[in-house]
């Protein structure tokens, strides 16, 4: 669960939300995200599996930067879910935890 609450100082303000993941992955897997505010959708990446692994396994890292114009002052909550491309499981933090930052800009 990668969730982080913040309260913006202005309506005018933008918010830059900075991802990375990480994740295991066994065989030909692969991997999207999307970030919702509040419980909507307001950004996703643009394939199923932005970050694919062929056969084999390996311990791979997706990185997804979105800007946000939340128009209020009030605190927001904002969440990442994660997709892989087949349905099967992937190992998520596997060696690495992922991360989310945002920062509040002009």
């Amino acid at each position: 669960d990668l969730s982080l609450s913040v309260t913006p100082s202005s309506t005018s303000t933008k918010l830059l939300i900075i991802l990375n993941t990480y994740a295991n992955l066994n065989g030909s897997q692969g991997w999207g995200l999307r970030v919702k505010k509040d419980g909507s959708v307001i950004a996703t990446q643009r394939t199923p599996h932005a970050v694919y692994q062929g056969a084999g396994g390996d311990h791979e890292q997706n990185h997804f930067t979105v800007i946000v114009s939340p128009s209020t002052t009030s605190s927001i909550t904002f969440t990442v879910e994660v997709k892989n491309n087949n349905n099967s499981n992937i190992t998520m933090n596997d060696g690495d935890n992922s991360r989310m930052t945002i920062v509040e800009i002009g």
